[in-house]
Parts: C-alpha cells; structure tokens; sequence
C-alpha cells in the first residue's frame, strides 16, 4: 500500500468531498458563513426559511446545517396580509385593506362597548358609533329613566308624536288617493258638460228645422203637393207609355202636358 499523494486526488473545490479519480471520500468544511434570517411568505409573495450558504460551493443548508434544496427551504404564499386600520363603514360594519393587494379586504360586524339611553355604542375594534340608543327605562317606578332622568311621560309623549306622525303620513296618502278620485270625477263631468253642450247644439238646430217647418205658408204645402203627385204621375205615366204602349218619346210629351194640365187644374180656385 504505497499512499497517494493528495495533490493527485481530483477534488472538485474545497468543498468536495469525493476524489472523481479514486472516490476516496474526506471531511470537509463549509465555509457557512452567518446565518441569513427568515423572510415570511405574504399573500402576494413566497419567503424563505432561515439557512446558511455556503461561499465555496453554494449549496444550502438550514439553520441546523442539514443541506437542503431551495425548494425544500421555501416558504409557500400563505395569508399573511398586511392589513390597514379597521376603517367604519357607516352601516354597522367595519373593514380593512391589504396593502399589498387592495383586493384583500376582511369585512365584519361592529360589536363591543355599551349604549346607553342618550348614547349609541362604540364599537371596540373601529371605535365608531353604531346601531341604536336603548330604550328608556324606569326601573324604580319614580317616573323618571333611571339613566337621564328624563321624565318618562315626556317619552311616552315623544312615542305618541311618533304615532300620530305615522297616521298624519297615512292620512295624507289617504288625502292624495281622494284627490286623484276627485280629479277623475271632475274630468267625468267635464266630458259630460261637453256632451251636454252638443246634444244642447243639436236641439237648437232641431229647434230651427222645426220653426222653418212650421213657417210654410198654405200656398207652399200646395205647391209641395203638386210637385209630389206630378212627379208620381209622369213616372207612372211614362212606364205605361214605354213599356206597355210602346209609344214615341214624341207622344210621351204631348201626353205629359195634358196630365200635367189636368192635375193643376184640381186645385186651381173656381
């Protein structure tokens, strides 16, 4: 067993620890370095675990010195938000905001501290006024609230007031359905005025026709006649003439002026 020479081992750096020609292994140090702290993970980005590096080879190796992957030493996103102040809503709740991603944003109940019969409760998280005052109580029966000292009447008063408004407000919308009623009745009887007036035009004009009527003179009831019967007459005569005589539109005319001459001469004054 002649023994090699350590400058013929292939040692890759000082950190190697296995000769590549002969596989003869050594203790090796590290040169470690100090240890780098851990960086948290947050809702936007991964961190790392504490480890040490080392500054020959690179390789890393946790806080115990137990060599590891990156990966193995990585710290996954988590919810790990950087939230602001809770901030009140107005309505009874308050919320808060990432600020890392506006997105990220927790929403809840106001609750906490106590109301009062003059006071609305502060929550404890947002210290803002929410909800509602509590009622007035007389627990002693002195007629006074046993927190302000207000006389109860003066509450039942203010109940009552509250009462009344509501009906005043239902009487109202009472009073405006009325109105709307009455607006209609009265486009009702518009519409009846006008048909009052037309029917009104019609009779006048009625009226009129009848006093015409009744201003013809006797000797124009007799013309009227006349003409009547003579229009009859020819018509009758000329369809006896044509059609069963068969005679001339010649003869027809000399026949018509004697019948004419004979109707006119009945009512002609002796």
């Amino acid at each position: 067993g002649q023994q090699l020479n350590k400058d013929t081992h292939d040692w890759e750096n000082d950190c190697d620890s296995v000769c590549d020609i002969c596989g003869k292994t050594r203790e090796i140090t590290h040169d470690y370095g100090d240890l780098i702290e851990q960086k948290d993970a947050t809702c936007v980005e991964v961190g790392m675990a504490a480890h040490y590096e080392c500054s020959v080879c690179h390789k890393l190796f946790d806080a115990e010195k137990v060599e590891k992957t990156a990966q193995q030493l990585t710290i996954e996103i988590n919810d790990s938000h950087d939230f602001g102040a809770w901030a009140s809503n107005g309505d009874g709740t308050h919320s808060r905001v990432c600020s890392r991603n506006n997105a990220h944003k927790e929403t809840h109940d106001c609750t906490g501290g106590t109301a009062t019969c003059t006071a609305k409760a502060v929550c404890s998280t947002c210290n803002t006024a929410y909800g509602d005052p509590a009622a007035h109580l007389d627990t002693d029966s002195n007629g006074k609230c046993d927190g302000c000292d207000r006389p109860m009447e003066a509450e039942s008063e203010t109940t009552d007031n509250t009462d009344e408004s509501t009906e005043t407000t239902d009487n109202t919308d009472e009073s405006t359905e009325t109105t709307d009623d009455t607006d209609e009745t009265t486009n009702d009887t518009d519409e009846t005025d006008e048909t009052t007036n037309d029917t009104d035009e019609t009779t006048g004009e009625t009226d009129v026709t009848e006093g015409e009527q009744k201003g013809l003179s006797g000797g124009a009831i007799a013309g009227i006649v006349v003409g009547s019967v003579a229009v009859a007459g020819i018509g009758g005569f000329s369809l006896w003439w044509f059609v069963i005589s068969k005679k001339s539109l010649v003869q027809l005319g000399e026949g018509c002026k004697a019948v004419a001459q004979s109707i006119k001469s009945l009512f002609v004054k002796k």
